[in-house]
């Protein structure tokens, strides 16, 4: 996500829905997260990893692992 997408959404989260979120599930990129963590004060947004991604990157270093042998 871009990090002025993401800003915009986090920031019209109060004004349009009433709410605050307080977590932001990612997918490794930290430009977008940098954007809001800070946003209802300081560390008030937590990240998270989606696995899914996790278990990709897993996967393709132990894929390329076993080509070398």
């Amino acid at each position: 996500m871009e990090p002025v997408g993401a800003y915009r959404i986090f920031e019209r989260s109060e004004d349009h829905r009433m709410l605050r979120y307080t977590d932001y599930y990612g997918d490794g990129d930290s430009k977008a997260f940098d954007a809001v963590k800070d946003i209802y004060g300081k560390d008030s947004v937590t990240k998270l990893e989606c696995i899914g991604h996790i278990q990709k990157k897993s996967w393709n270093k132990a894929s390329k692992i076993e080509k070398q042998k």
